[in-house]
């Protein structure tokens, strides 16, 4: 009975521990691609000016 509810409580926290780490994850890769595409284009509007 106590082992049953320390492995709901267990397996119950991992669960939110993997779900917060992958969103913190897909957060941090949200933000890198956006800023690599924000340098992207920053660096595409200055090559004409260069030229």
């Amino acid at each position: 009975r106590l082992a049953d509810l320390g492995y709901k409580a267990f397996s119950g926290s991992m669960m939110v521990l993997t779900v917060f780490a992958s969103a913190l994850c897909s957060v941090r890769v949200y933000r890198m691609l956006r800023h690599r595409k924000a340098r992207q284009e920053a660096g595409d509007s200055l090559e004409p000016a260069q030229n």
